[in-house]
């Protein structure tokens, strides 16, 4: 959770309990945000979807998969790909943009023809034959996000 909100002094009633309501708001949004657990370096880990950047299958590590989170640490686990895109796939946020490389597309700075570009400083490689129709699903996504956005406040005033 991160301050959103503040109360000027002296504090009024109604706006307290706003900003107490909408804290309660967020809380159970956040609470009952989907999880990906698994184990890591012999502990369990749970990332809320949002804040999964990428996934993809390791080309260092035999059968082992790579979650990368929005800090930039990266996880590996014995989960297979299929597990985890299965998981994921049913979250819109989700692209798949190579085979083996699934991508959070709140995390995309930039795509282009061969390459998809992370806000974490990372590129990873995509399809190039499917490279416009990615682009497109990501423009289209942005846009539903932000008309999406754009609804939630005018419905929170």
């Amino acid at each position: 959770m991160h301050a959103y909100d503040y109360i000027g002094k002296p504090a009024k009633k109604e706006r307290l309990f706003k900003v107490m309501d909408d804290v309660l708001m967020r809380k159970s949004e956040y609470d009952s945000s989907p999880k990906l657990t698994f184990n890591c370096d012999k502990s369990t880990v749970s990332l809320l979807f949002s804040d999964i950047v990428c996934i993809m299958t390791s080309t260092q590590h035999h059968n082992y998969l790579e979650i990368m989170d929005e800090t930039g640490h990266t996880y590996l686990t014995r989960l297979t790909f299929s597990e985890v895109s299965g998981l994921l796939s049913a979250d819109r946020r989700f692209l798949l943009v190579l085979r083996g490389v699934l991508v959070n597309m709140d995390y995309i700075s930039q795509l282009n023809k061969d390459s998809c570009y992370l806000t974490t400083g990372s590129r990873v490689p995509v399809n190039i034959r499917k490279a416009k129709e990615m682009e497109s699903t990501w423009q289209n996504y942005i846009f539903d996000s932000i008309r999406t956005e754009r609804q939630e406040r005018r419905n929170r005033k």
